[in-house]
């Protein structure tokens, strides 16, 4: 174990404190009512807001992929966002990656079967790597199956004969070499396959088994940033929220989906966790290499620790002061999700004030924005929904105490 390095004392910390108290709200008071004379808006003196203006300029979450039984991971991809540069990082870490714990199983996919499930996922993973995270994501293989068939399918070169069978597990696996369109009960066949009954497998072990996992993501993230496979979003969708264990709310699972179908490849990195195979007391593990790991994570992903405004343009804090009616006018089903609870949850956590969700009363292809203000309040929510047009309500239109309505049409984009 580590020796926990000495920590220096610090001379007469009260004083420290109370100094720096003072300084912080010296400025945090000069700083509202700068803020309200400028904007004309009430001096409010709270010391946080939802909002997500003064969130972090990244979030890191996990995704995991657990077996029949809950109780390993066998896919874990810890991913940092950045928001600003409109980039996705993902770090994979192999199964049998060492760690340092208090369970009898020293392997990291083994962190999602104790007590504590994600806590301890996420405790083990910033150990491994250094990187905090909050969100999480925990795909059955259900989850997995029905997602890659929801898009028609996966197209990848499969390296080798891949055979196995476990009847415990009830994992069959029978693929053959060469380029071929998977669907979801393939894919998971060659996303789990490590070795035959019998031993082979890949040449280096599960270092060629993520290799060939990353040339699924890669093949996976082509198919999905085509466009067949943006107007398959809300039923993708419907299948994550189904068959997925997460902390993400449904609005920021839709962003997140409909932010990465816009996606150039190009912005998204996989990198694979710096490491050898090696023997711990008779079992093998994957025990990371942690020079080269701080190295990586230096180099491709924003250290853990310090938040920063972002996306100030569109969370703005003025947003809390508009009201917003929402109308389903779309005609389309709700069998796979529920458009005014989605597209509400979306507008709430960018700060405004949903005030009513109803459906409409006729259905409309073009999706709109009805602005009953004085200020232009539609201007905020094009921010965005960018492709929404305004128009001016008419003369029988009457929404009483709302400043803008968004009519959800046959062709609205999430």
């Amino acid at each position: 174990m580590r020796r926990k390095k000495p920590q220096r004392k610090i001379k007469s910390p009260f004083k420290i404190f109370l100094t720096l108290l003072v300084l912080f709200l010296a400025a945090y008071v000069g700083y509202v009512c700068v803020s309200a004379h400028i904007s004309g808006e009430p001096i409010n003196f709270k010391f946080w807001d939802n909002n997500p203006a003064f969130s972090k300029s990244y979030q890191n979450f996990v995704v995991a992929g657990v077996d029949d039984d809950g109780y390993r991971t066998d896919i874990i991809m810890v991913c940092q966002y950045d928001f600003a540069a409109g980039t996705l990082n993902v770090l994979q870490i192999p199964r049998d990656t060492y760690v340092e714990n208090d369970r009898a199983d020293k392997k990291i996919n083994s962190a999602y079967g104790s007590a504590d499930k994600e806590k301890t996922l996420f405790k083990e993973i910033e150990t491994v790597t250094g990187l905090k995270a909050d969100k999480f994501a925990v795909v059955s293989f259900k989850g997995f199956r029905d997602a890659v068939d929801a898009i028609g399918g996966v197209t990848v070169n499969v390296p080798i004969r891949m055979y196995y069978t476990d009847p415990v597990q009830s994992l069959y696996i029978d693929l053959y070499p060469g380029e071929q369109t998977l669907n979801g009960k393939q894919a998971e066949m060659f996303m789990r396959y490590r070795k035959g009954n019998s031993g082979g497998g890949y040449g280096n072990g599960d270092l060629g088994r993520i290799a060939a996992q990353q040339s699924f993501y890669e093949s996976l993230i082509d198919k999905l940033l085509s466009p067949s496979s943006v107007i398959k979003a809300p039923k993708l969708l419907s299948v994550v929220l189904k068959n997925t264990t997460t902390n993400f709310s449904s609005s920021e699972l839709l962003n997140y989906i409909t932010s990465g179908l816009k996606m150039n490849k190009e912005n998204i990195k996989f990198h694979q966790l710096p490491g050898n195979a090696d023997y711990i007391n008779g079992v093998s593990y994957f025990v990371a290499d942690k020079d080269a790991t701080a190295e990586l994570i230096a180099n491709s992903f924003t250290p853990s620790g310090g938040a920063v405004p972002v996306n100030s343009e569109v969370s703005s804090r003025k947003n809390k002061y508009i009201k917003v009616a929402i109308e389903d006018a779309s005609g389309l089903s709700n069998a796979d999700m529920d458009l005014l609870e989605l597209t509400g949850d979306t507008l709430t956590s960018y700060g405004f004030n949903v005030v009513s969700k109803k459906k409409g009363a006729k259905t409309v292809k073009h999706s709109t924005l009805v602005d009953y203000s004085a200020k232009h309040a539609s201007e905020e929510i094009q921010k965005i929904y960018e492709d929404l047009s305004v128009s001016e309500p008419e003369a029988a239109d009457e929404e009483k105490g709302v400043d803008v309505k968004l009519i959800i049409g046959s062709d609205f984009n999430f």
